[in-house]
């Protein structure tokens, strides 16, 4: 992405060090990372910044994905914070990215475990999730 997009954006990772040997599932933040800079800086005239922070909460390990792209509409995020990835009808061929790490959340989690997406239009987007902390 960073050849593609050229200096168009940075990453800032804050990882907390206890966090760094623990087992985490495959392409989790790869696809949410990806949105933001497709998605969310597309047409932004500053430089995109996407914040990374991975912190162990309880027996929790604790990610946040933040950046101040240019946010979604109240009716993309009602719809993602609301599908059920256990529901077996049809979905939009849109966020298949959010949607795929959602449903490996919460098939290999729980429920509890689904993506919390906050946004504000013009103002950016920030993911938070939970996995247990397993070493």
């Amino acid at each position: 992405m960073k050849i593609r997009y050229s200096d168009s954006f940075r990453v800032e990772y804050m990882v907390d060090e206890t966090c760094l040997d623990c087992q985490v599932p495959r392409l989790i933040l790869q696809p949410l990372i990806e949105n933001a800079i497709v998605h969310g800086f597309d047409n932004l005239e500053e430089q995109g910044c996407i914040y990374v922070v991975i912190n162990k909460a309880g027996e929790n390990i604790q990610f946040e994905i933040k950046d101040n792209g240019c946010g979604m509409t109240q009716e993309t995020l009602q719809r993602l914070n609301s599908w059920n990835p256990l529901d077996n009808t049809e979905h939009e061929n849109s966020s298949i990215g959010i949607n795929n790490v959602n449903s490996r959340l919460v098939l290999n989690f729980g429920q509890s475990y689904k993506l919390n997406i906050e946004s504000v239009p013009g103002a950016g987007t920030k993911i938070t999730f939970r996995i247990p902390y397993n070493v």
